[in-house]
C-alpha cells in the first residue's frame, strides 16, 4: 500500500519524474546518472527513499540492467503524462505571449498523410494563421504510444481495433474503399473492366490470415466461384507490398487512396475491382481536451475530408458507370 500519498507527492518535482522516465527507457542507473548529472550512489538513494514512500518496488536490478516492475511500469506511464502536459503547457505559454495559435504536434499514417494533411495545412493557414505544425509520419503501432505519453497530440489515419481500446478520443472522418493494386505497367493496368476471375491467375500478396481483409479477399473469390489463389506472402506492409509488387506482376489490396498516391509516382496502379464490404474508418485519434489552435486543425481536416468524400462521390458513380 502506498505510505503517505500526500507526503510523496508534495516531495516529487519535475525533475525527479525526468528521472524515472530515463530509467525506465534506458534500463541503466549509470546512464541516468551521466544524463542527469548525478553520481549513482546519490541516485540509487534517491529511488531507494522513493520506493519506500510508495510501499513498492519500482524496478528490479539485475547485474546489467534495471527492468521495470508492474508498478514501475504505472508510475512510468503517468510520469510521462505529465512531463508532455507540461511541455505542451510552456507551448501554449509561449504561444500566447507571442500571439499565435500554438504549437500541434502530428502523427500521420503513411497513406493518410499525403492525402489529409496537405489540404488541411493550406486551409489552417488561410487566412494567415501562426500555427506551428510538426508532422510525424509511423506505422500506428509506433504513434500510439507516443499519442498515449502526450508526445503527439493529434493521430491521423487508420482507426483500427487495437487503438479504439486504449481510452484514446476518436472520430471517424470517412471511409476508405480498399481496391487491388499491382505494379505501374501490370498485364491487367490498361483494362477498364477486371474481374476475380482475371486476377486469380497471378500470383498474390495476401493479407494475413483471419483479419477482416483476409476474410473479405476469401469471401470475394468464393462469391465468384473461385479458391483463393497461390499466396507467395501473407503481409499487411504496405511498403514491403509495394516493393515486392514493382518486381513481380503479383497482386494485393489496399486502400484506394493509399495506392492513388503511389500511383501518381509512376509506382503501382489501381485495378477496377474493389472489397466492397470492407471500407476502412479514416480519422483522429487524441487523448485530452484539445487546445485552441488543435480544435482548429480538427475544423480543417473535417473540412478537407468532407471535400474527398464528395469528391469520391464522382468518382464513384464514373467507376460504376465503367463497371
Amino acid at each position: 500500500m502506498v505510505r503517505s500519498t500526500q507526503d510523496w507527492i508534495h516531495r516529487l518535482k519535475l525533475r525527479h519524474l525526468e528521472i524515472l522516465v530515463s530509467i525506465g527507457r534506458t534500463g541503466s542507473m549509470s546512464r541516468t546518472a551521466d544524463l542527469m548529472a548525478l553520481s549513482q550512489p546519490a541516485l540509487s538513494k534517491w529511488l531507494k527513499g522513493l520506493e519506500t514512500s510508495l510501499g513498492v518496488s519500482l524496478f528490479e536490478r539485475t547485474t546489467r540492467r534495471v527492468v521495470l516492475t508492474e508498478y514501475g511500469r504505472i508510475v512510468l506511464r503517468h510520469a510521462e503524462r505529465v512531463l508532455g502536459d507540461m511541455e505542451r503547457t510552456r507551448s501554449e505559454i509561449d504561444a500566447a505571449q507571442l500571439g499565435t495559435a500554438g504549437r500541434i504536434v502530428v502523427g500521420a499514417l503513411p497513406a493518410a498523410a499525403p492525402i489529409l494533411l496537405p489540404g488541411a495545412l493550406a486551409r489552417l493557414h488561410r487566412p494567415r494563421v501562426e500555427a506551428q505544425v510538426q508532422v510525424h509520419e509511423g506505422t500506428l503501432d509506433r504513434l500510439l504510444p507516443l499519442l498515449q505519453r502526450r508526445e503527439l497530440d493529434l493521430v491521423i489515419g487508420r482507426l483500427e481495433g487495437d487503438a479504439l481500446n486504449l481510452g484514446l478520443q476518436s472520430e471517424v472522418l470517412y471511409k476508405e474503399p480498399v481496391c487491388v493494386a499491382g505494379r505501374a505497367g501490370h498485364p491487367l493496368a490498361a483494362r477498364r473492366r477486371v474481374t476475380w476471375k482475371d486476377v486469380a491467375s497471378f500470383p498474390w500478396i495476401v493479407p494475413p490470415w483471419n483479419t477482416p481483409m483476409r476474410i473479405s479477399l476469401d469471401l470475394a473469390f468464393s462469391r465468384a466461384g473461385l479458391p483463393l489463389p497461390q499466396a507467395m506472402m501473407e503481409s499487411a506492409a504496405l511498403l514491403t507490398n509495394r516493393a515486392v509488387a514493382q518486381r513481380a506482376d503479383c497482386l494485393f489490396v489496399a486502400s484506394e487512396d493509399a495506392i492513388a498516391s503511389f500511383e501518381r509516382e509512376g509506382l503501382l496502379c489501381r485495378l477496377p475491382l474493389w472489397l466492397d464490404d470492407v471500407p476502412q474508418d479514416v480519422g483522429m485519434l487524441w487523448g485530452d481536451a484539445p487546445s485552441p489552435a488543435m480544435v482548429r486543425l480538427m475544423d480543417v481536416l473535417r473540412l478537407e475530408a468532407r471535400e474527398i468524400v464528395a469528391a469520391r462521390g464522382i468518382a464513384v458513380e464514373a467507376r460504376s458507370v465503367a463497371r
